[in-house]
Formats: C-alpha cells, sequence, structure tokens
C-alpha cells in the first residue's frame, strides 16, 4: 500500500490526543512520524523509514518501540534496534484495479443479493452509538482488546463510512471504514447470527468498496490476518481478492546516550 496507514495520519493522532494519549510528531528526513509517548516510552506504530540515520536519530533521547510498515530488518539492525516480535500479515485492497473476489465469496455476495434485507451507506452519525456499544459487547465475549472507541468518535464525520443492513428496521450487521488521504481503514465490523446466515456482511463490504472508490479511495486496508485465531475473518478478508502482505514485525533499541 502506498498511502500511510491509518496509525500515521494526522486524524488518528487527533483521536488519540481527544482521549488524553500524548502524542509527537517527529521530523525525518523523508517526512514526519507520529509517536505516542508514554513515560520513557516513545512507540510508534506503522512507522515507514527509508534510511537507517532516521531511525538512529530516534534513539537520541528515549527507549523506541516500533511496528515498522516495511518489511526490512537490514535497515532496523543498521540503526541498532533489535527484533522482539516477527511482523503481522495484513490484507489490503486494491479500489483502482479491483480483483474479483474468490469464488466462494463471490457465492456467498450473490446469495446475499437475493435475500430480504435493506443496506445503507452513509456518514457515521450520532444515532450509530449502538454499533460501538455492540463492538465494546463483542470485544468482551471474545476476549480481544481493539484501538479506543476515541479514533472513532473523534475522526471527521465526512471521513467516516457507516454500513448497515437491517431487516424490517432491525440491525444485523454493520461496519465502520474510516478515510485517510487516498486510502482508508476497514476499523469495526459487528454481525447478529442471523446477520452472519444471510451474509450480511458480503454486501455491506461490496458496497462500501464501491462507495470509497467513487469518492477517490485508492486503497483499503483490512486489517491484520489471524488463520489461526480468528480463521473465519481471516476467510473473509482473503476472500474478497485483497493481497496478504507482512508487516516488518516490532522492534526496541535503547537510548544512544
Amino acid at each position: 500500500m502506498t498511502s500511510l496507514a491509518m496509525q500515521q495520519h494526522p486524524n488518528f493522532a487527533r483521536g488519540l490526543t481527544m482521549i488524553g494519549a500524548r502524542v509527537e510528531e517527529i521530523s525525518l528526513s523523508n517526512g514526519m512520524v507520529q509517536a505516542i509517548r508514554r513515560g520513557p516510552v516513545t512507540y510508534i506504530g506503522r512507522g515507514l523509514f527509508e534510511r537507517s540515520s532516521d531511525l538512529r536519530q530516534l534513539r537520541q533521547r528515549r527507549l523506541v518501540i516500533l511496528n515498522a510498515e516495511a518489511d526490512d530488518d537490514s535497515l532496523y539492525r543498521a540503526a541498532g534496534f533489535r527484533k522482539v516480535l516477527t511482523g503481522a500479515y495484513v490484507a489490503e485492497l486494491n479500489l483502482i484495479n479491483r480483483p474479483a473476489p474468490r469464488t466462494k465469496w463471490r457465492q456467498a455476495l450473490r446469495q446475499s443479493h437475493a435475500l430480504a434485507f435493506e443496506t445503507t451507506i452513509r456518514p457515521l452519525a450520532p444515532v450509530d452509538q449502538w454499533i460501538l456499544d455492540r463492538d465494546r459487547e463483542q470485544q468482551i465475549t471474545k476476549r480481544y482488546r481493539a484501538l479506543p472507541h476515541g479514533i472513532v468518535t473523534h475522526w471527521p464525520v465526512g471521513d467516516t463510512v457507516a454500513c448497515i443492513a437491517a431487516e424490517k428496521g432491525v440491525p444485523i450487521a454493520a461496519m465502520i471504514f474510516l478515510i485517510h488521504g487516498a486510502a482508508a481503514t476497514y476499523h469495526i465490523g459487528w454481525t447478529s447470527d442471523h446477520g452472519r446466515k444471510l451474509r450480511a456482511h458480503h454486501r455491506l463490504f461490496d458496497e462500501a468498496a464501491q462507495c470509497l472508490a467513487q469518492r477517490g479511495v485508492q486503497w483499503l486496508d483490512l486489517g491484520t490476518i489471524d488463520t489461526v485465531n480468528t480463521a473465519g475473518i481471516a476467510r473473509f478478508k482473503i476472500g474478497t481478492g485483497a493481497t496478504v502482505r507482512q508487516l516488518g514485525g516490532t522492534w526496541i533499541a535503547a537510548p544512544t546516550r
């Protein structure tokens, strides 16, 4: 993906700041990188680096932990960083030359169009708080943690896309996408058991991708792929036709002084 990841967009920093986090912009040779400051630690999420000199610069004051965007071990090692976790895999969908979904995904999409439920695609609104509530509930039930909802609630409304499926006025599935420059991120997804049976997410995702492409979004970040703990979600993301790419891993380095 050529656009900056959501974690490096100014709207992400704004959302974190609004909920009390300390975010700092650091000037590098190829632009700016956003860092979160937590006591003596500087944390950088999905940072994109091109020169080891920039990485050495980061080490001048604090302990640095970074999740690297690019998979280039030699770059980080040359700057004195040590890898502590291998890179996660993410799924990315090209919306300019959108590939055809895989066969089973395409069949599920066709099935969903034959069923009687309604879909709505629009910017996020205060009445959509229920989506965040459902997401919070599923985080507790499924025992996982996601980014704070403050990121969503403080994102510019015009750059949010809420997708809702309902049957006879009752919501059965929902998705939230956040636009950041020429890219967007699939941020939250929820479905009821009935929505899952109706393949509601297939239709919602397809309509959202079309909407984003019409708005000039070139890339869609579907988030991480975990074929062990969330195999069903991984199959859904890969089935869209997305490309799977490995990130650069988590690196740590002590200050140089």
